[in-house]
């Protein structure tokens, strides 16, 4: 290769090089950006008072608190069925189900806690004493490590009381004599 071709190439590459920056020079002084009048995003919250679910603003204060019977009363099994979906991976809900990664859950509720024979329990639930009244369910429920801490089960937690509701209204269903709902 002789020197004129070498130098046809670097001046190609030169002029590359030149024709990309100067573009990118010429587009950013053409171009002016929009600033927010007030930086960051606006969040709006729905209106507590008409919320079902709402809570208090300040804690202790009872005012826009809602009971567990109360909740559970907005419930709805058919919306529950939905939200069980999540649940549906490691658990079965059938009468005489089998166990999967986690163990079936008909008539889970007011069920002795770890009560599910033939299915291995992690040590923190066969230490816990008592059944799965709607009160412990809704506390697993919302955030399972919280609750029972050491629990194998991985599953986040169903944070949305309106769901949460739903879901405990459901998993009541599943049973041969469902239990009264809390006043």
């Amino acid at each position: 290769m002789d020197s004129y071709t070498i130098n046809k190439i670097a001046g190609a590459v030169l002029w590359s090089l030149l024709v990309i920056v100067g573009t990118k020079v010429l587009i950013e002084e053409l171009s002016v950006p929009k600033h927010p009048e007030k930086p960051g995003y606006e969040i709006v919250l729905p209106d507590e008072k008409s919320s079902v679910t709402s809570v208090a603003k300040k804690p202790g204060d009872g005012e826009g608190v809602q009971t567990l019977g109360a909740m559970l009363k907005a419930g709805d099994a058919v919306r529950g069925k939905k939200v069980a979906k999540k649940c549906a991976g490691c658990h079965t809900f059938d009468n005489g189900g089998a166990n999967r990664i986690g163990p079936n859950i008909w008539g889970i509720v007011n069920q002795k806690i770890a009560g599910v024979s033939g299915f291995k329990y992690s040590t923190a639930l066969k230490n816990k004493d008592g059944t799965w009244t709607f009160a412990e369910l809704k506390c697993f429920l919302e955030n399972p490590k919280k609750c029972i801490p050491g629990t194998k089960m991985s599953f986040r937690g169903v944070r949305k009381p309106g769901q949460l509701a739903d879901l405990l209204v459901y998993l009541n269903k599943q049973s041969n004599s469902p239990a009264a709902l809390p006043n």
